[in-house]
């Protein structure tokens, strides 16, 4: 599992510590989602305020997942997910 403070200590950038599908520990999880406010943010979903890169048009963002057992994952750099239709 990665953590917040391991990655902390590393000085090197988030993309550069985890790769696609990397358990996190929450306390990373909800750093990425209370650093800057998130771009898409569902129970479950969560994507970095900021874009990573652009293609064709559609912006990109880390992406993460947290479970309903209590897991926490990197995804990887992602299109931006649609927003739940209210």
């Amino acid at each position: 599992m990665k953590t917040y403070d391991e990655w902390e200590a590393t000085e090197v950038s988030l993309t550069q510590y985890l790769q696609p599908c990397d358990e996190i520990d929450e306390e990373l999880y909800d750093h990425m989602g209370g650093v800057v406010s998130p771009q898409y943010c569902t129970q479950r979903l969560l994507q970095s305020g900021e874009p990573e890169r652009e293609e064709r048009g559609v912006m990109h963002y880390l992406s993460f997942m947290a479970r309903e057992d209590g897991k926490y994952f990197y995804l990887g750099i992602l299109p931006k997910f649609k927003q739940p239709k209210h």
